[in-house]
């Protein structure tokens, strides 16, 4: 994507080499994936990391994040996470309101109880979210395997067919 940049900004014309001009959405991604990563930093809702932060901290977050080095379902499966946990800090808001009204403004540690049975009897992921992420792993861990064999003097054909042959989860860009 840098070079593709680089190369735009001095005025080539991607298609005209035949490239792929996907600088635009891909500079869009990486943008949006750091301030992904920036808002998992803040530490106002009591989760994410006060203090300085390291190269190692941010790169650990942006991690975290869709980013384009993912899968396409790796990348879908974050974004539904983020979704479905953004969704649960909302009904908890909700859940804290409904409890101090009914309790004449009063917020206790009772309340910590009934969101803990609540939390209980509502699980955010399901067993068969597990096997997706599993399967999202094995995925990813294969296809960087099938990208170092390839740099190593793989044939792309082959090693792409291979993919196909066990299941792997792919995009042929990606490779």
């Amino acid at each position: 994507t840098q070079l593709k940049a680089a190369a735009k900004s001095l005025g080539v014309d991607l298609a005209s080499l035949g490239i792929t001009d996907d600088v635009g959405p891909a500079q869009a991604a990486q943008a949006m994936s750091r301030e992904m990563a920036l808002q998992m930093r803040n530490p106002s809702g009591g989760a994410g990391m006060p203090g300085a932060m390291s190269d190692s901290d941010r790169n650990y977050l942006e991690s975290m994040t869709p980013g384009l080095e993912m899968t396409r379902e790796g990348r879908k499966l974050i974004v539904d996470y983020r979704i479905r946990m953004a969704k649960r800090e909302q009904q908890i808001a909700k859940m804290a309101a409904d409890y101090r009204k009914r309790n004449n403004g009063v917020f206790d540690e009772n309340f910590y109880q009934e969101l803990a049975n609540w939390s209980n009897a509502n699980p955010l992921f399901s067993d068969a979210d597990g096997k997706k992420q599993q399967k999202v792993s094995e995925d990813i861990g294969n296809i960087n395997e099938a990208k170092y064999a390839i740099s190593r003097g793989a044939d792309r054909y082959a090693v792409i067919q291979r993919l196909k042959n066990a299941g792997v989860s792919f995009d042929e860009t990606e490779i």
